[in-house]
This record gives structure tokens, sequence and C-alpha cells, in this order.
């Protein structure tokens, strides 16, 4: 009887949580009168069914840590709920201890509600890991030969749509680098990725076609990616020795337009996330699948890690942690070769930039303005939301002194490159880089006045990696039907030095209308449960999920496999926006991520 009644009273305060959040959206089923009964029901069985399966496990497994894990995990998971929806409805969260103290109880509350579905997972995954796996036959090479071949050949259609490729993101501003010569090679962009670029301009000006040429370097993206992702469908064949396993991974690399279409968008995140998934799947091959031991793994580990800091400049910060984190795992031996594979990599990554853009004879260097792109944008959120304030409480002079009054006018919630451009434009960057000590002064002094709007400002700018029902990734720029929603496809070969530009050439026009219309338009958001494939945050939390598993059940060499992606995903959450292209290698590293779940090691519930 005293189980029902606090399964009864956890119902409640679960149908509370839930309905508060659904009313954050504004939907209109939250007003009926029997909804909080209906919520509170489900609520009521889902615990009851969680209850009863508990009784059950209590020998085979320690309840009690399960529940901690899952319900610790459905408390962050949704207090991220309240915390986007507060954000994406109002524009900002409850202020104060008060309203954060809400928020936590809100979130607990919600966490009741999710509790059971966190607490189901973790059963899942328990079950996928102790599964028996049956050996497939096939050879892993056919294996790799035959997912390349589909994967290339489901994206020629997308090709053949947006011939000779997709020229958007940053194809303006580097096309206009190579036409004007090596001086004018910018390392705001990565050089190698520029001069790649330059090659197919060469060729295509051989040919008396850039057009042609761009059609080529579209098809080399094609070819480097998917072979990739046949690598990755290979290795995942060898982890789960299943074949069903490989026809999904190449349905979803295949079928996927983000996939397909940033195949051929001339953007350098296309080549970093074939490299990317090539340095998880030599991970996985060096802790799991090596038994000789083979030295030629850590060259191609190398290699790829240096390639890596040189296509993305995030990248070196993402490998310095993982590495960092990878040293103090291992035991033994191990600890010297990974120490001298981190110093090859760390310092020939950083190297390699600077020495490829002396040899060049280039010397404009990028701004530096993205590294504090945090800072600036809540410095300019405080001055957007308090500016008359600010002349009232004396502290106009000290935002305006870092941020002036015509920048924060600018303010963009989730994207700071409208503040960071102002601040770049009116020489303002000068000021930050030659006084550091000042302006992280300044700035914590005005914190002090306005630690909400910081603490806001900052997630809501990335706001797109952490929150489930988010849609500003795709209208980050706050444009609909403009070629600028899910995927950029506009046209940005147009420039003073290009003024004709590059001529869009469509071979299946319909295909392309229908990409238009549901990617770069952002109708796919209007499909239910098909557009959240499209949402960065599914995949951030799904990681996130997996690393804190493998943890939970002490199988540290596969949480470690987890961390990589999950550094990359920590300079994702100190950059300027949150956009899908940049989450493309943590997607694309999913099936060997998932793949883990499977694979069983004899010794894996032991420590390295």
């Amino acid at each position: 009887m005293l189980e029902t009644l606090i399964e009864l009273l956890l119902a409640v305060l679960g149908s509370y949580g839930f309905s508060y959040y659904l009313s954050l959206n504004g939907n209109a089923f939250i007003s009926a009168s029997f909804t909080p009964i209906l919520f509170a029901a489900v609520i009521f069985v889902m615990l009851r069914y969680e209850y009863n399966w508990f009784n059950k496990m209590r020998e085979s497994m320690s309840v009690t840590s399960h529940m901690i894990f899952s319900g610790v995990f459905s408390f962050v998971f949704s207090l991220s709920l309240i915390w986007g929806g507060q954000l994406s409805s109002k524009g900002y969260t409850s202020p104060g201890f008060l309203g954060k103290g809400f928020m936590i109880i809100i979130s607990i509350c919600l966490g009741i509600a999710l509790f059971p579905v966190f607490s189901e997972l973790l059963f899942l995954c328990r079950r996928l890991n102790f599964t028996k796996i049956k050996a497939s036959f096939a050879s892993p090479a056919l294996v790799f030969f035959s997912s390349f071949i589909c994967i290339l050949l489901l994206w020629v259609p997308v090709f053949l749509a947006y011939y000779p490729g997709i020229l958007s993101y940053d194809f303006n501003r580097q096309s206009i680098s190579i036409l004007k010569g090596f001086a004018w090679y910018d390392s705001y962009q990565p050089i190698i990725h520029t001069l790649l670029m330059a090659l197919f301009f060469k060729i295509g000006s051989l040919l008396s076609s850039l057009q042609l040429g761009m059609a080529l370097y579209s098809i080399f993206q094609m070819l480097v990616l998917s072979l990739a992702l046949g690598y990755v469908c290979n290795l995942l064949y060898r982890l789960t020795d299943r074949l069903w396993t490989v026809v999904v991974s190449i349905l979803f690399f295949g079928l996927m337009p983000i996939f397909s279409m940033m195949a051929i968008s001339a953007t350098k995140d296309t080549i970093f996330t074939a490299l990317f998934v090539c340095f998880i799947g030599l991970l996985v091959e060096k802790t799991f699948l090596d038994e000789s031991g083979s030295g030629y793994l850590d060259v191609f580990f190398v290699i790829t890690g240096i390639l890596l800091c040189m296509f993305r400049n995030n990248a070196i910060y993402a490998i310095a942690a993982f590495m960092f984190i990878y040293f103090f795992i291992v035991k033994g031996k191990e600890k010297l070769k990974v120490f001298i594979l981190s110093v090859l990599i760390l310092g020939l990554g950083f190297a390699s930039p600077l020495l490829l853009q002396k040899a060049i004879g280039s010397e404009i260097y990028g701004s530096q303005a993205e590294a504090y792109s945090v800072i600036m944008q809540t410095v300019a959120r405080v001055g957007y939301l308090h500016g008359e304030e600010l002349k009232e409480n004396g502290l106009y002079e000290d935002v305006n002194k870092l941020v002036n009054e015509k920048i924060w006018e600018r303010y963009m919630p989730n994207i700071s490159d409208p503040v960071k451009s102002w601040v770049t434009a009116q020489n303002y960057e000068a000021y930050w880089k030659d006084n550091m000590p000042d302006v992280l002064k300044t700035w914590l002094k005005i914190g002090r006045y306005y630690p909400n709007e910081y603490i806001d400002g900052a997630l809501e700018t990335v706001r797109g990696y952490w929150y489930m029902d988010d849609t500003s990734f795709a209208t980050v720029l706050h444009v609909d039907n403009n070629n600028l929603g899910v995927l950029y496809t506009f046209n940005g070969s147009h420039s003073e030095v290009l003024p004709e530009g590059i001529e869009y050439m469509s071979y299946i026009p319909w295909l392309r209308n229908f990409l238009e219309y549901t990617i770069a338009n952002n109708g796919i958001l209007e499909v239910p449960f098909i557009f959240n494939l499209f949402k960065p945050a599914l995949y951030n939390w799904i990681l996130l999920f997996g690393f804190c598993a493998f943890l939970y059940f002490k199988r540290p060499k596969k949480a470690l496999i987890y961390v990589f992606p999950l550094t990359l995903l920590l300079t994702h959450l100190l950059g300027p926006t949150a956009i899908i292209r940049y989450v493309l290698p943590i997607i694309a590293s999913m099936p060997i991520l998932i793949g883990l779940w499977v694979h069983r090691e004899p010794d894996e519930i032991k420590d390295i």
C-alpha cells in the first residue's frame, strides 16, 4: 500500500513537470482539464512497471546504482529541456536564486516522468552488451568495397541535382583568395583546404571550365567521404559480426541528405568528417581488434591526427584534451607510446599549418575574435537587454569598452558572428588581444551584476547542441525560405574577382526542388519524428548517455572511444553558433559508437 501511495505521489509530481514543459511550447493539448490526470496515469503505470522489474532483478544486478544513474541522467536531461524551453519561449530563464531553484524543482518533477525511459535505455544497453554474437561469414574486404560503392551510388543523384556542387558556406572568401593568389590566402580558413580547392580551380582553368573543375572537386569529396564511411561499415561488421548492422549504416549514410549534400559542399567539414571517423576507427582497431600490436596503425593514427589539426582549428584542442586523458588511462609501457604519439600529433599538427602558410608566402592571419566569441556574446547580451539601465548603475562605460552600443544593437542570441564581425570591423579586436587581463577583469565585473545574462547568453548561442526541442540550429540567421535552413545551399561563387560566378546546372530538377524544400528551407521540421534525426542535440545526447553508461558498467576502454567526440563537442560549446555541419563528424561516428555496445571483450569489465 505504501509503495502505491509513493508511486501515486511521484506520478502527480511527474505530471506537473511534464505539463509545465509542454506549456512552455504553447501546446494546446495541455489546456485540457483531463491532461494532467492522463499524464499522471501513464507515469504511474510506467513507474509500477519499473518497480516490478526491479523486484525481479534484485539478485542479478545492483538496483540502487541503476536507479541512481537513471535518476541523475533523467534530471540532467530534464534540466536541459526546462532551460531550453524557457529560452526558446521567453528569451530568458527564471532569474535569481529563487528562479533557478524553481527550475531545479521543475526539472526534478520532469525527471520523475522521464526516469522510466532512461531506466529502460540502461537495461537495453545491458542486454545489448551481453548478447551472444553469431558470426557472419562475409569477407570484411567485401563489406568495405560493397559499402563504399553503395553509399557512393546513392549520392550520385544528389550530385546531379546540384551539379557542379554546393558552393556555399565559406566558398566565397576562399574562392577570392584562390583567384587573387597565394599572398591572399587567409589562415582563418585552413590553408590546406584552400590549396586543395585551388588545385581543382587550376584543373578547371586548364579545361576552360571552372564549373567542371568544381564538379571534379565534388566527386573528389564524394570519394573521400564514401571511402571513410565504407571503412566505418567494415569496422562495424568486424565489431558486431552482423551484416544487418552494415545494411542499416549504408542506408543511414546513403539516404540521409546531410551526408549526400555535405559530400558535395565545398567546405572543410566534409573532409574533416572523413578524417574524424578514420581517427576513431583507428583508435577502435588499436584498442580491440589489433591482436598483433603492429605499428602501422600508429603511423596512420599520427597522420590522421595531424591532418585533423590542419583541416579544423578546434581539432588541436580536442585532440590535446583527448590525448591527455588517454595518457592517464593507459598503464605500463603504453604510457610512453601514447606520450610519443601525442607529441607527434600535437607538435606537427600545430606547426604544419604555420609552415604551409609560410611556404606559400601568405602573411594574412585570420581574426582571433572567434576565440572570444562567448565573452563577446555575453557582454553584448547585457548591452542589448539592459542598455538604458547600464547608465543608471554605472556599467555603461565598462560594457561600451568591450562591446560598444553600435555592436550590441546587432546582437543575435543564436549566433555570435554579427557581434564578432563588428568587433573586428571597428578595431576592437586589437584592444581585446593587447589588454586581455583588463578585458577579463571588466567581463567578470559586469557578470557579477548580470549572472543570468551570462549563463543564458553562453547557452543560447549553442542551444541547438543540447536542447532536444530546438529548431534554432536550422534558422540560425532568422531567415526562412532562403537556402539557409538545416543546410545552406546558396550559391556563394559570385564575387568581385568572379562576377559571373559558377553556374548551378541541375540534371534532376525535381530532386533539387525536393531537397531545397525539405533541407535548405526546413520543410523536414514539419515531419513528425523524422525531423529529430536532423537535430544535433539528438546525437550529442546519445554520445553523452553512451559514455556515462560505459563508465557505469566499468568498461573504461569503450568509454575512452567516446572521449574524443566528447572533447570535440566541448569545443563546439565554446563556439560561435550551433549548426549541423559542425556535428557531422559525431553523427558519422554513431555506427561505431553504438556498435561498441554489441562487441564484447573477455576483460571488458576490468580496468585497462
